[in-house]
């Protein structure tokens, strides 16, 4: 399986193989309809080439998603009972949090306000 730098590479080459080609027909000592005839073949020849890259890559991902799937059904699973268990505690965390600021809303309201009344 590639790599992303190997991927990445290989387009390049890919695509300067697929310019060197057409700049080489461009150039070549030919007529107008032998040039056309030649760049049509060689058109061809890398939509072909593009249909195979193309397939490998759609191989490679299916291969990495069957290699995926039971790892990230098994990161699921077992990290399952850490996330509620910290969901339990930030609810937790929250109503204290809640309680302490009604108190000191409860504090201040005697403190400054007390006689106002």
């Amino acid at each position: 399986m590639c790599n992303k730098n190997e991927s990445s590479f290989l387009s390049g080459v890919a695509i300067g193989t697929l310019i060197g080609a057409v700049l080489g027909v461009l150039y070549a000592p030919a007529h107008g309809e032998e040039t056309r005839r030649k760049l049509k073949e060689t058109g061809k020849k890398y939509v072909e080439k593009g249909k195979e890259t193309l397939e490998d890559v759609q191989d490679a991902v299916e291969e990495l998603k069957l290699k995926a799937t039971p790892i990230i059904n098994d990161l699921k699973e077992t990290s399952e009972p850490a996330r509620r268990a910290l969901v339990e505690k930030i609810e937790n965390l929250s109503e204290e949090v809640k309680a302490k600021v009604k108190e000191e809303k409860e504090t201040l309201r005697k403190k400054y306000f007390s006689g106002t009344r």
